[in-house]
């Protein structure tokens, strides 16, 4: 008795959460590539406040000298990052960014601006730069690269970068 009261209370429950599920809104439905039971949760922001890199200062750099500005970063021991801030950054909004990725796995870059620098706001702004991961041919390996040239939405307030994953 109990073995068919059972049999029949998952059936009824596989039934209950296949209609269920079946009746979510297109927003809360899952994402292809999750393939779990989270489809109700707000999907989380990729930034957070570990790890960022500021590079507001670069992009103030060629008001005051008249001339580009270069930064390298190596935020972690598998992705460089190089930026060319060219002169006419404050008329064109546009800076220039070289992504480096050693790892077999894709990866992104997140620039980001924020109002200040406190940790406790918001982003205003955000940009995201995928890298492809490194590829092996004919025992050749070739790293991901990106190499955009990216539109800022605005110059105010305080860029940072960091990595995605």
């Amino acid at each position: 008795m109990f073995h068919y009261a059972s049999k029949c209370l998952l059936s009824v429950l596989f039934i209950v959460s296949v209609a269920s599920s079946a009746v979510l809104p297109s927003s809360q439905a899952l994402e292809p590539r999750q393939g779990a039971c989270l489809s109700s949760l707000v999907r989380p922001n990729p930034v957070n406040n570990v790890g960022r890199i500021s590079f507001q200062r670069y992009i103030d750099e060629p008001r005051t000298t008249g001339e580009r500005a270069d930064a390298s970063w190596a935020p972690n021991n598998l992705i460089d990052v190089h930026m060319t801030v060219p002169t006419n950054v404050y008329t064109a909004q546009n800076i220039n960014v070289y992504v480096t990725n050693r790892s077999t796995r894709g990866n992104a870059i997140i620039l980001t601006n924020f109002q200040d620098t406190l940790l406790s706001t918001q982003p205003r702004a955000q940009i995201r730069i995928t890298v492809p991961g490194q590829t092996r041919a004919n025992g050749v390996v070739r790293p991901g690269m990106a190499s955009p040239c990216v539109h800022l939405p605005r110059l105010d307030g305080t860029w940072y970068f960091q990595v995605e994953q």
